[in-house]
């Protein structure tokens, strides 16, 4: 039985993660990048896995052959494409979107799912509340898996932690597990090919509605680290802090409505010195600065943050739902209600 082609769209940390596992599977990898990219990524990463004590050896992640060449082996690597024809040749089976929400509203998007065989699964890893929605009106929503990225990818080494060697590290949460949902077989081949890698997954069934709860929590403290310089720290002695927490809530009350339930008894748990609890409790665990992660990696992708508040906004209002303390923290974090990017 041949093995499946996998196309990742970007190849930051986290597209790296994932076509490692992939490839460690026996998959075909290949990454679609702009051009000026593609002689960075021809010059092959490194994998890097770091634990708490000490520092372990990375992994060499080669590029190979670009296909229609000398060919690509199964699990041997990745090839590097710069174009739609490239994929169209390449043929995949599966293609990974793992660029951001605001990203994916590119002019690039609807071409690039012209190139796909008709047999395509495409897997989207964006977070936002709409993010499926904008894609199933551009491709069959049967074929489209999505996926939440639980594990941690970087650049590695980050500012500050020069004992960590150059390449992209990836760090697992205690049990974490990388779900997916849609249609079971569809799932089942994306869950199937990453697990032949080592990595962990799990189905959550094929309904798929709104964005994840924890996702409102998580952008709204995002938004409110930034703004205060990316510490816990300066958190603590902000009203930001309870204005995040209030944000939160009003988020989680908006995803669920979405989904057309209620918000779960367990929002009123986000409250100030709960959150605080539980970033002390994972900056503990993590082997490495958590602080200067989150500020390296969400300043990176800071207009998802932005896009992602103002959607929260604009589907609370149309829902009637409250959203006063999410159009606080972006008038305290980014000085006006970001514009969001044309559909």
């Amino acid at each position: 039985m041949s093995k499946l082609r996998h196309v990742l769209v970007g190849a930051g940390a986290v597209g790296v993660a994932y076509g490692w596992y992939l490839a460690k599977g026996g998959g075909e990898v290949a990454f679609l990048v702009r051009p000026k990219y593609a002689d960075a990524l021809r010059a092959g990463t490194r994998v890097y896995f770091p634990k708490k004590r000490g520092v372990r050896e990375p992994v060499p992640f080669a590029a190979r052959a670009t296909p229609g060449t000398a060919g690509l082996s199964a699990g041997d690597g990745y090839a590097v494409l710069t174009d739609n024809d490239q994929v169209r040749d390449f043929a995949p089976d599966v293609a990974w979107l793992c660029v951001s929400s605001t990203a994916l509203r590119g002019p690039w998007l609807e071409p690039f799912l012209a190139t796909l065989p008709a047999h395509a699964t495409l897997v989207m890893l964006q977070p936002g509340a709409e993010d499926r929605a904008y894609l199933a009106a551009r491709f069959p929503s049967e074929r489209i898996v999505s996926g939440l990225i639980a594990l941690v990818a970087w650049q590695s080494p980050l500012p500050h932690e020069p004992e960590h060697p150059e390449g992209i590290a990836i760090w697992w949460p205690p049990m974490g597990k990388l779900p997916f949902k849609g249609l079971r077989d569809r799932a089942q081949v994306a869950m199937d090919a990453l697990a032949a890698g080592g990595a962990a997954v799990r189905y959550e069934g094929e309904k798929v509605d709104g964005g994840p709860l924890a996702g409102g929590v998580l952008t709204t403290h995002v938004a409110a680290l930034e703004g205060v310089g990316w510490t816990f720290a300066a958190l603590r002695q902000s009203p930001l802090r309870k204005v995040a927490a209030r944000a939160a809530r009003e988020a989680i009350g908006v995803l669920a409505s979405l989904r057309g339930k209620k918000p779960p008894l367990a929002r009123a748990l986000v409250r100030p010195w709960v959150v605080g609890t539980a970033l002390r409790i994972a900056a503990w665990r993590m082997p490495f600065d958590f602080e200067v992660y989150l500020g390296y990696h969400f300043t990176k992708v800071r207009d998802q943050t932005a896009f992602a508040l103002s959607e929260l906004v604009r589907l609370g209002r149309a829902a009637g739902l409250p959203v006063d303390a999410i159009e606080e923290l972006i008038a305290a974090v980014f000085a006006a209600e970001p514009v969001e990017p044309a559909a």
